[in-house]
């Protein structure tokens, strides 16, 4: 009885241990910094855009805050972290942006949308750019820059690389880090990565389970001692 006991307390004691570890894992909440992280600026940049004179350049801010941009040579460009930026080429001789001033001073910015997959003369770019908003505290830095190059304008297609992603350290510092697969973010080399929670449940989980496995021998040794105690006092 004094066994099943303890095994039942020591399985109590890991159920609470575990859900303490899941509680203070960070929630991931839209505008609020996550526990450990902190605020970082964001924004990128067209590098090239000079090589194409013959175009003007076009952000589309789509899913949230509908909006756009005319990209003024390698400025940056920042937007809200829930947007979803897609960059257009048009040629300057067929641009037209009162329509899309017009579309901005209305009440239905989402006509954005519908104005530009109508107008065959904005070329799409199917790079995809991701803002960043918190880093890690252990992160020097203070403000991260993707910088994307133009390869090539056809006739239905503008294709645009992430060349590389320049930091800004709290110090006034600046490191650059090329792209090496377009869809994740180099990063700086002075960033020092902290364990996350489910890190440390990965090592936890073990152990405590190492723990369990401990007391429930300690008790079933010290009752089976106990048990032959009993014997040997009932055979004297």
């Amino acid at each position: 009885m004094n066994s099943k006991k303890a095994t039942f307390t020591a399985f109590c004691v890991l159920f609470l241990f575990l859900a303490v570890l899941f509680l203070a894992a960070p929630k991931v909440s839209a505008d609020v910094l996550i526990p450990g992280y902190k605020g970082v600026e964001y924004c990128f940049q067209i590098e090239n855009t000079n090589d194409f004179p013959d175009y003007t350049f076009v952000v589309h801010y789509t899913f949230a805050m509908e909006n756009y941009q005319v990209v003024r040579g390698n400025e940056c460009m920042h937007f809200y972290k829930f947007n979803k930026p897609k960059i257009y080429a048009v040629k300057k001789s067929l641009f037209n942006e009162v329509p899309l001033i017009s579309i901005m001073n209305s009440d239905n910015h989402s006509k954005l949308t519908e104005y530009i997959a109508n107008d065959k003369n904005f070329i799409s770019s199917d790079v995809e750019i991701e803002s960043i908003s918190q880093i890690v505290d252990t992160d020097p830095s203070k403000k991260i820059v993707d910088e994307l190059k133009i390869i090539s304008i056809e006739n239905d297609m503008l294709e645009i690389e992430k060349s590389k992603t320049i930091y800004t350290y709290t110090d006034g510092t600046t490191e650059e880090k090329t792209y090496v697969t377009q869809n994740v973010r180099p990063l700086p080399s002075r960033l020092i990565i902290p364990l996350s929670s489910y890190e440390i449940m990965y090592f936890a989980i073990p152990a405590a389970a190492l723990i369990v496995i401990i007391i429930i021998l300690v008790a079933r040794r010290f009752r089976k001692g106990k048990t032959e105690g009993a014997k040997n006092e009932h055979s004297v």
